[in-house]
């Protein structure tokens, strides 16, 4: 009898709950178990379609006519092209966005992502702004008065800031000068963990 128990088989499976449940309660634990997992994977799947859809049906364009400028501070303002209808912008989470920035001063777009088809990508931080963005646009994302959400698009009018902007393709806007910001958030996504 000792000698039958040295030609089993050993189990080499990498779940324990479900080598435990096939042991214990034969075929039909390992079934149950098997169920489990599945609802687990389609309901999420499920949520992220919802999720999707809704973000898509809830984001709106606003009417030219509707269209009103917001004044955030002496050197900033904004006009909102599309009410986003998506995730909240939050510190921590992963964005990606389309950004056009024109310097009025020399009426020239220095920097577009829409033309080369490639977003930026930020973790946003209310304090670390992209280099592409001067800090009062940025800390408005998530502030409370202005907050946007995935899909939003605004035309911010204001200054680059003491420091100036300047971009990877080694652009670069002198400090203070008048600027036009096309911002549109593409992505907003809590960060794996």
């Amino acid at each position: 009898k000792n000698n039958n128990n040295n030609n089993r088989r050993q189990a080499d499976s990498t779940d324990f709950m479900a080598t435990f449940l096939t042991r214990r309660f034969g075929l039909k634990g390992g079934l149950a178990w098997l169920g489990l997992l599945t609802f687990g994977v389609v309901s999420e799947q499920l949520k992220t379609r919802r999720e999707t859809r809704e973000e898509k049906e809830n984001t709106k364009a606003v009417a030219e006519e509707k269209r009103i400028t917001v004044k955030m501070n002496e050197s900033t303002s904004y006009e909102e092209l599309v009410k986003g209808g998506g995730e909240y912008v939050q510190q921590g989470f992963l964005c990606g966005a389309n950004v056009t920035v024109r310097d009025l001063d020399a009426n020239e777009t220095v920097f577009d992502t829409r033309k080369t088809n490639r977003p930026i990508g930020f973790v946003y931080s209310k304090t670390r702004p992209p280099p592409v963005l001067p800090y009062d646009v940025n800390e408005s994302f998530s502030d409370e008065r202005y907050v946007m959400r995935n899909g939003s698009r605004r035309v911010f009018t204001t200054t680059s800031g003491e420091d100036g902007l300047t971009f990877k393709d080694g652009s670069y806007v002198k400090p203070n000068a008048n600027v036009e910001i096309d911002f549109e958030f593409t992505k907003v996504s809590i960060p794996p963990s």
